[in-house]
């Protein structure tokens, strides 16, 4: 039962108190069972409306949180696990027993077996509330994306989501090619979006290959940015926005780490993932820069490089499938607040760019007010910037995540 108890404090911190399963999910020890929690963790946040619906309507009135969160869970394992249904309630209910001295058990209890007797809740693909509710989206998102998409690619992105998510890796350039790689250990797969994409049947974090600096963690989508910055040798690379360091990373690796690229990282804490990375991975041509990224031009020269990503911070739609608490707090006025920023981003980093330089765009959500429109204000705000290349790269047509990328050129 202990297992369950980690899970339901895990979903409970997740969901009402602000922290991200993920990083919780990481101190679990190895006194537990670290693939069962996360099971439970993730299928229960990624279907949190779901359950939610199916239980409350055996109740009046609204329920303490973390009974709530209890209740989540039981629903999640009665409806999606084979674990016998009367020990899933058995353990449910005995971890009811801790929250106000037993206040709620006879509570939970009833409604997990009202929740037996209940045929699943049936929903159409038809409605907007429905498809929100029967894939667990905020409603408000069910709409914009189909105001943005289409009602069909919405409902191809929110089955998407409810998906597990897997370890996409990439190939060290630097280190050794792909094919040399998948030689290694038949255990390496090809992956078929992006030239250095592998996979791995296994821990790859045991390996000599990972604590060797073989492979790095990254998406299919978010390797094909480097392919679209395509530096040359002697090009001067500035990645504004890099933590924790994977396009960088991978940017320099495809140069073999030559040439120089300088990378922008606000945060202090998260420039030592940059510098940790390089060195496991044997990259030593990148200079790691503290700074906000709307000021540039206080600490670099304008107009000194061939090539400036802009990996914006964005809404993370795009990562869903691999981070569902994300769909459980976003607000619509969060994108209003991000697109803010991003236009002061976009703003300094254009001042970077050479006479006939690339500026290239990216962010790994879905939705244009963060993507197309954003091109399109720095079009019409910088005549002298022309759109080369754009693609939304929808998660469920490559089983990756969901990006976008943009490529402009500085005309002289």
């Amino acid at each position: 039962m202990k297992n369950i108890q980690k899970a339901y404090e895990i979903i409970y911190a997740t969901q009402y108190q602000g922290a991200y399963a993920s990083l919780l999910l990481k101190q679990v020890d190895d006194d537990y069972n670290v693939a069962l929690i996360t099971e439970l963790v993730y299928g229960t946040i990624r279907n949190y409306r779901y359950v939610f619906a199916t239980w409350r309507q055996f109740t009046e009135t609204k329920l303490k949180q973390k009974v709530s969160a209890l209740l989540d869970l039981g629903v999640y394992m009665l409806r999606f696990s084979d674990k016998p249904d009367y020990a899933i309630v058995n353990n449910i209910v005995e971890i009811s027993k801790q929250i106000e001295k037993k206040r709620y058990t006879k509570l939970v209890n009833a409604v997990l077996n009202n929740c037996l007797k209940t045929d699943p809740l049936v929903l159409s693909d038809d409605q907007p509330s429905e498809m929100a509710l029967k894939y667990s989206h905020p409603e408000w998102l069910v709409h914009l994306w189909i105001a943005h998409y289409g009602h069909e690619r919405t409902l191809e992105i929110l089955k998407y989501n409810l998906t597990r998510n897997t370890v996409t890796l990439r190939s060290n350039h630097h280190k050794i090619s792909t094919d040399d790689l998948l030689k290694m250990d038949d255990r390496f797969s090809k992956g078929h979006l992006a030239p250095e994409e592998v996979y791995f049947d296994g821990n790859i974090f045991e390996t000599e290959y990972f604590k060797k600096g073989l492979v790095s963690v990254q998406d299919a989508a978010s390797q094909l940015v480097a392919h679209h910055v395509n530096a040359n040798v002697d090009d001067t690379i500035l990645d504004t926005c890099s933590a924790p360091g994977t396009k960088a990373i991978h940017i320099a690796s495809l140069r073999h780490d030559k040439g120089k690229l300088d990378a922008v990282e606000l945060h202090e804490s998260r420039s030592h993932l940059i510098r940790n990375e390089c060195a496991r991975l044997g990259i030593e041509s990148i200079r790691v820069f503290n700074h906000d990224a709307r000021f540039l031009s206080d600490i670099l020269d304008e107009e000194a490089y061939e090539k400036v990503l802009v990996d914006v911070p964005c809404t993370g739609l795009g990562v869903m499938r691999g981070k569902p608490e994300i769909k459980m707090h976003i607000k619509p006025e969060d994108i209003d607040s991000i697109v803010i920023l991003q236009r002061e981003i976009i703003d300094s980093s254009v001042k970077m760019v050479k006479d006939g330089g690339s500026l290239i765009y990216s962010t790994c959500t879905i939705n244009k007010k963060e993507n197309e429109q954003q091109i399109k204000y720095l079009l019409n705000t910088y005549p002298n910037f022309k759109l080369k290349f754009e693609e939304t790269i929808f998660g469920y047509e490559h089983q990756s995540d969901s990006f976008y990328i943009a490529v402009l050129e500085r005309i002289a």
